[in-house]
């Protein structure tokens, strides 16, 4: 279902430069854009759910592809954090993390949780948070998948919960055996809620997703009534992968050029057919959509006026002409 207005609320300013976020996660080279190897095995993974107390102490073994990172959902929210490694073979415990979380101005922190005994901080101000967490025993990297902490947040509006800015990464402690690891490098992670249309995730194998970027992310039309309006669009694949392209609307509709090879991945322009025959004089409002991994949307308005009244030019000689 796409509802509502695409307004993205940004906790950080680093939502803004995705691509910066992954290039300093080592998904894209800093310098090129290209795809690079993952510089880690391990990531911070959101899961947003419904609040579901007691979700801490149920013993089950998660899953990564049961993680959910987004959510048209609104209001009382919980955002479960879990450490995430995709090396799940080697004997892995957790003994230390220390992570910058962030939301965005219009959400309300209510409550959060550690998810296992140990010292557990979280210093909060505004809307971000540094948390910190120490175990003396280590809980097991279960599966590869482990929770750690539960966040209660009230959510108004489209926006990320999740790690904060690239520079200020999160850091673990692992052990493996006897051996200590420390990780300074983790894939930061986030979940979306409140999403109207476009949306992204980390994959569980950590590898670059097929992002589409649509530009611009709005645009307006206009027509009269039993009219055609056209506009144009482009879109740049994340990932060198194409799109599959579609609307929200019978009444709209696209053409896509066809695919032009860039350093960083691919772009393709965007014809916009608008068709008012069936539509009422108002606002209309729809979406184009383009698909990947990851889907990326372009909000589109449409309004329709009356038809002009068609003026007659005269004169007062032609009108004494037509009753002689």
């Amino acid at each position: 279902m796409i509802r509502g207005r695409e307004v993205y609320r940004l906790a950080v300013p680093v939502f803004l430069a995705f691509p910066a976020l992954l290039a300093a996660a080592g998904w894209l080279t800093p310098a090129q854009g290209n795809l690079a190897p993952p510089a880690t095995h391990e990531a911070i993974l959101f899961h947003v759910q419904p609040v579901s107390a007691g979700f801490c102490d149920q013993d089950h073994v998660w899953e990564c592809p049961q993680v959910r990172q987004h959510t048209e959902a609104t209001g009382l929210l919980e955002f479960d954090l879990f450490v995430y490694s995709n090396r799940p073979e080697e004997d892995l415990s957790l003994c230390t993390l220390d992570l910058p979380l962030a939301w965005p101005a219009e959400w309300t922190l209510i409550d959060w949780e550690c998810c296992h005994e140990g010292e557990a901080s979280f210093a909060v101000s505004g809307h971000a948070g540094q948390l910190s967490i120490a175990w003396q025993s280590c809980p097991d990297l279960r599966g590869g998948l482990l929770l750690v902490a539960r966040f209660i947040m009230d959510v108004e509006g489209c926006g990320w919960f999740g790690v904060a800015g690239v520079l200020d990464h999160p850091t673990l402690k692992l052990t493996r055996g006897s051996q200590e690891l420390d990780i300074w490098w983790v894939l930061p992670g986030w979940a979306q809620a409140g999403v109207t249309c476009s949306y992204c995730y980390i994959p569980c194998d950590l590898h670059t997703p097929c992002r589409p970027e649509l530009t611009p992310r709005h645009i307006e039309l206009e027509t009269c009534l039993g009219g055609t309006a056209q506009g144009y669009a482009r879109c740049w694949m994340h990932g060198g992968c194409e799109a599959a392209y579609a609307t929200t609307a019978d009444w709209l509709e696209v053409e896509v050029g066809d695919p032009v090879p860039a350093s960083d991945g691919i772009t393709q322009e965007i014809l916009i057919r608008a068709d008012a025959t069936s539509l009422p004089v108002g606002t209309h409002e729809a979406y184009i959509r383009a698909s990947g991994e990851c889907v990326g949307c372009t909000r589109l308005i449409l309004s329709v006026i009356p038809t002009p009244p068609v003026s007659i030019h005269t004169s007062w000689g032609k009108l004494k002409d037509l009753y002689r």
